[in-house]
């Protein structure tokens, strides 16, 4: 990943040339990772799996692997991020992340991760905090168009029991990744890491994220594909729910 600062704008770095022959993946090298990256890294990787699983290039085979990465994220980001030295969940989250790259990798990531990239490159934000604070509401605008699988993912994360019809389930799936990104106090890291404009500010730099956004080409693979006003308006409401001092999530 390399950032512009010039323009303020982040790219990826796809190349055979950097992908190496064995990788070895290692919790133990983990344990003194600080709170506030095993959070960052751990909503990273339940966002690649959820984009992955709900991705217009997703099939069988990806979404076996966003499931088991789902599951095993679900269950281990918190006992990581509270005990590092929790090596089981710190292995749990190894494996887990390995199959959302799996996943993603194959069917692509979406709309979460188009955004991600200008609202970190412009508020200074590291790539996991910005995609854990853009999460939820991109699920709820996308969960309607495939409400069996986004129902999947509400059940996946305690939100939503096996009873209640899908098209009811998957509108709680955003509750569920909420109330997972509370519970490791992600929106307390605002105050150490990034810098948070004035609403004004912010909404100068809107029409910019969303363009940069829909360069990014990630908007595509979204099950729904958001207009221009419609992408302009998921900025603006991460701002106020989410980025604002006195937002909800943040107070």
């Amino acid at each position: 990943m390399l950032t512009d600062e010039s323009t303020s704008t982040k790219f990826i770095i796809v190349s055979q040339n950097i992908v190496p022959d064995v990788a070895i993946e290692d919790p133990e090298l983990t344990v003194s990772l600080p709170k506030s990256h095993t959070a960052f890294t751990g909503i990273d990787a339940l966002t690649h799996a959820i984009e992955a699983f709900g991705s217009v290039k997703s099939y069988s085979v990806t979404d076996e692997f966003a499931r088991d990465a789902m599951r095993r994220i679900t269950d281990s980001l918190v006992p990581a991020w509270a005990n590092g030295e929790d090596i089981e969940a710190r292995t749990e989250m190894m494996i887990g992340q390995f199959k959302a790259g799996k996943a993603f990798g194959n069917s692509s990531v979406a709309l979460v991760h188009g955004m991600a990239r200008p609202l970190g490159a412009q508020l200074h934000l590291p790539h996991g905090l910005a995609n854990g604070l853009i999460l939820p509401y991109v699920v709820e605008f996308s969960q309607m168009t495939k409400p069996a699988k986004y129902a999947e993912v509400a059940r996946i994360l305690d939100a939503a029991d096996a009873h209640e019809p899908d098209r009811v389930a998957a509108r709680k799936a955003a509750d569920g990744i909420e109330a997972l990104c509370e519970d490791i106090s992600l929106t307390d890291y605002l105050d150490d890491f990034g810098e948070v404009p004035s609403r004004e500010e912010y909404l100068e730099l809107v029409p910019e994220m969303t363009q940069d956004a829909f360069d990014s080409g990630s908007p595509d693979n979204n099950p729904r594909k958001p207009t221009h006003d419609e992408l302009e308006a998921l900025f603006v409401r991460v701002y106020d729910d989410a980025l604002a001092p006195d937002s909800r999530r943040r107070s």
